[in-house]
């Protein structure tokens, strides 16, 4: 069987009687998937079962998904032999009793016996979702593991925590979309779990370091020929680009949940990483934290302006793991790049070694209920506000 590896999510193994031919994509929609399964577009399996036009013997099929956001999935089950489509409809319910009954009519015009749906202590068939391959344990981890899957609210998840969801989309997303125009950034936003102990935009008041506090200083790294932060500014930024995915990585934390750690030495006051994320209105961002809250998800917001929030809660980079500590290793800067546009960056407090969890102080205004510091620091003030 010939595989299109250019086709996005192309995989081939064999699972029994199933061959996974491609894993699709996650639509952010709950059309594509339920409690119980997710259906990602472009998904294929081929699976050899009765064989229609040859009672008796067995053939190939294709079961696929397809459709848009916009309209829902739509499942299709067609010959391999033929090409022919058998089925092709709204829910994999419905394609599975299509399937299934042409199936039933074929046998019974040659006076066949027919397959009931069940027999105590046997199974003659197969659910639809087991047809589709979407209830085998292997498919059903590949799944949970494609980028996107923790938007599936609705589905239960049987293989990964939503902490890991969260780690395996952010590493899927990557640094995309905060590359684009932005205005002055005044403020840096709470993290995970920080969103039940009041409004998102009452945290909106810490101030990063101007650029101009990137001093020089007169620590020497051994590795380092010439002091990365002595660089300009753009120069730096350019290099932070080019090698934070290789520098750092997401690990268990013990502050909390997940964290960002260094896999290389940084120098004193160089750039680590820049905050990335959506780019939204603050009418939109106050609908967001809502349903955040709704959803019990975490919530990860710059402010650039008045007019702008960076929103990284469900697209941004590795920069929304690090933890906060009242005796951080990290310090967040605002700095002027190319075309004059600002941006946020995480810079190194002091050297850092290869291995050690990064830190920066959240700095939330002090409040009556207050968010409990796990940070473990000597100095630990005992609550994040």
């Amino acid at each position: 069987m010939k595989v299109d590896r250019s086709r996005p999510g192309s995989v081939a193994f064999r699972l029994g009687s199933m061959t996974l031919l491609s894993l699709g994509q996650i639509v952010d929609s709950d059309l594509f998937h339920c409690l119980h399964a997710i259906f990602p577009m472009g998904y294929v399996l081929h699976r050899r079962y009765w064989s229609l036009d040859y009672p008796g013997q067995r053939e190939g099929y294709f079961f696929e998904i397809a459709g848009d956001a916009s309209t829902g999935p739509c499942f299709r089950i067609r010959s391999a032999r033929t090409k022919f489509v058998f089925a092709n409809e709204r829910t994999v319910e419905l394609a599975w009793n299509r399937f299934t009954c042409m199936l039933a009519a074929s046998r019974r015009s040659l006076y066949l016996q027919t397959f009931p749906s069940s027999l105590p202590g046997r199974h003659w068939t197969l659910t639809a979702l087991e047809a589709f391959g979407l209830q085998n344990s292997r498919i059903c981890r590949l799944l949970e593991h494609l980028p996107g899957a923790g938007s599936c609210k609705n589905y239960q998840f049987r293989h990964l925590p939503r902490d890991e969801l969260e780690m395996i989309d952010c590493k899927h997303e990557g640094l995309q979309l905060s590359m684009v125009d932005c205005a002055r950034t005044k403020g840096l936003l709470p993290r995970r779990n920080v969103e039940s102990h009041g409004s998102v935009k009452q945290a909106l008041v810490y101030t990063p370091q101007p650029a101009e506090h990137l001093m020089e200083t007169k620590i020497q790294l051994g590795h380092s020929k010439r002091r990365r932060s002595g660089l300009p500014i753009a120069m730096q930024y350019r290099n932070m680009l080019r090698s934070w995915k290789r520098r750092t990585e997401i690990r268990q934390s013990e502050i909390q949940g997940w964290g960002l750690f260094t896999t290389d030495a940084f120098e004193e006051n160089e750039m680590v990483i820049e905050y990335a994320g959506e780019l939204i209105r603050p009418s939109i961002s106050d609908v967001r934290e809502k349903a955040y809250e709704r959803k019990g998800r975490g919530c990860y917001m710059f402010k650039i302006d008045e007019d702008i929030i960076v929103d990284a809660t469900r697209r941004g980079n590795w920069a929304r793991f690090i933890n906060h500590s009242c005796d951080p290793n990290c310090v967040s800067r605002r700095v002027t790049v190319e075309g004059g546009r600002k941006a946020i960056v995480i810079v190194a407090r002091r050297g850092l070694c290869c291995g050690e969890e990064l830190s920066y102080d959240y700095m939330f205004p002090v409040e009556d209920e207050k968010v409990p510091c796990s940070c473990r620091a000597a100095n630990c003030r005992g609550s994040l506000n």
